[in-house]
């Protein structure tokens, strides 16, 4: 497999093949920052939750300046998965007199949300599939990768590190790949 591209988002700022595309400015949500300075075409990304606000960006901005490029297969992988919604969720129904579970925070209990959100955005049809690791594993991750390209005969895919625990507590790293 040949690696054709690589993003890293932290809170600390995003790096694009190598280079360094974005820093945080002064105080409020990187991940709202990066989108306004790179994408700001798709409002629905304000409806997100933080793991696919991160998993969407990493996406769009790797993916932007390869047009002719379509992913067919989707490999994220996290330890933490859904966390920050799952605790969100919690908070809705904890108290039986104040019980009102919101849908809009339900949906993202699934951490497998953000594979759909970047597959619908970027017509990917093969493989779409979020694995919970205990630790990033990049051995075991390009394995998996491998094998769905082979077993689907498709020509490219996006795989990464994907993980939110918090405000402050984020990171992805995905590379799309070429088989």
């Amino acid at each position: 497999m040949k690696v054709l591209g690589k993003i890293t988002i932290t809170p600390g700022g995003a790096v694009l093949n190598g280079q360094t595309l974005q820093q945080p400015q002064g105080e409020g949500d990187f991940l709202v920052q990066l989108y306004r300075g790179q994408c700001n075409d798709y409002p629905k990304f304000f409806k997100m939750d933080p793991l696919c606000r991160l998993g969407f960006l990493a996406a769009e901005i790797l993916l932007k300046p390869l047009p002719e490029t379509h992913p067919d297969d989707l490999l994220l992988f996290s330890s933490n998965g859904s966390i920050v919604s799952d605790r969100r969720h919690q908070e809705t129904i904890s108290d039986p007199h104040n019980f009102f579970p919101s849908p809009a925070v339900f949906v993202y209990t699934l951490p497998n949300i953000v594979c759909g959100e970047i597959a619908i955005r970027h017509h990917i049809t093969g493989e779409t599939s979020c694995f919970l690791l205990p630790a990033a594993d990049w051995q075991r991750m390009h394995r998996m990768a491998e094998i769905a390209l082979q077993e689907n005969g498709s020509s490219t895919a996006l795989v990464g590190w994907l993980d939110h625990n918090g405000a402050d507590d984020y990171l992805i790293d995905l590379e799309l790949f070429k088989n």
